[in-house]
């Protein structure tokens, strides 16, 4: 892990925030765990084992790395037969994900989210045939989003606060039928919701907000009856909101907000009694606000 390690600190120039090479004894837990250090890589701050001293994990969040993924990408690939996480959150890695990563075979948890990344998605990723979390909001990725990471094994889906644009591929409806947590808010994605939302069971969260999204909210939103969080905000839908919204009884939290709904809101919106945050506001709505509402 040393390549990776000079590789994040400008070749040991700079340093990391928590028991990096040169860091003090109080950044870390013990001597062992820094970087560099005599002991095992096992030991390392961040890196997990398993029983046969194969690295598993490697969880370096918030700890100033800085650099491109593709100076340590041979290192992290030499690791796959074994790497199962992989976590890079919060730190100040640029440039693009590299192809390379897609030979990472036995990774279930990719974190790469808010960092300063760019570029695209690699197609490569197809490859990732385990993966349940796939992580890369708030940073400055680009382009459409390829079919491929669609897995069956897929359940964490985080595209946040980039400038991803184009449609949801269908592969997403059909492929990846487990995902429970959804998030592509703060892209360009556009065209009408697609349908197919039905198709996640065990879905508890989605948020679609700051998009470019228009047409109706389609009911198959709320079928699920695990969501619990939905935001569709700033995006220029319009139409009354169905039905089916007001028996989704297990919402929590429901933000419509800076839309164009119009139409009344009906009285049935009492019967959401587990909503403890609900966001009408910047709409078309008419009539008299529903005395129900104060059952909420």
């Amino acid at each position: 892990m040393s390549t990776f390690y000079f590789a994040t600190t400008n070749n040991g120039q700079d340093t990391w925030i928590n028991c990096g090479a040169d860091s003090s004894t109080s950044s870390c837990s013990s001597e062992s765990q820094r970087f560099l250090s005599s002991s095992s890589e096992c030991d390392w701050s961040g890196i997990t084992c398993n029983g046969n001293g194969e690295i598993t994990k490697i969880d370096i969040r918030e700890n100033g790395l800085t650099g491109t993924l593709s100076t340590f990408i041979q290192e992290l690939v030499s690791l796959s037969s074994s790497l199962e996480l992989l976590r890079f959150s919060k730190n100040a890695l640029s440039s693009t994900i590299p192809t390379e990563i897609g030979q990472l075979s036995n990774l279930q948890y990719l974190f790469l989210n808010n960092n300063n990344l760019v570029g695209t998605i690699p197609t490569s990723l197809e490859n990732l045939s385990k993966l349940t979390t796939f992580s890369v909001g708030n940073n400055g990725m680009n382009g459409t989003i390829p079919s491929g990471i669609f897995h069956p094994t897929l359940k964490n889906l985080d595209l946040d606060d980039n400038n991803f644009y184009g449609t949801l591929p269908s592969e997403m409806f059909t492929s990846s039928l487990g995902l429970v947590n959804i998030d592509i808010g703060g892209n360009a994605f556009d065209g009408t919701i697609p349908k197919g939302f039905e198709n996640f069971s065990s879905m508890k969260l989605l948020y679609i907000r700051n998009n470019k999204f228009a047409g109706t909210l389609p009911p198959e939103l709320f079928v699920s009856a695990s969501l619990s969080m939905l935001n569709c905000s700033h995006n220029d839908l319009d139409g009354s909101l169905p039905d089916k919204l007001y028996a989704a009884t297990s919402l929590k939290s429901l933000d419509l907000s800076s839309n164009e709904f119009s139409g009344a809101i009906s009285t049935k919106i009492g019967d959401l009694e587990d909503l403890t945050k609900l966001n009408l506001r910047s709409n078309k709505f008419v009539g008299a606000i529903p005395s129900t509402m104060g059952l909420l």
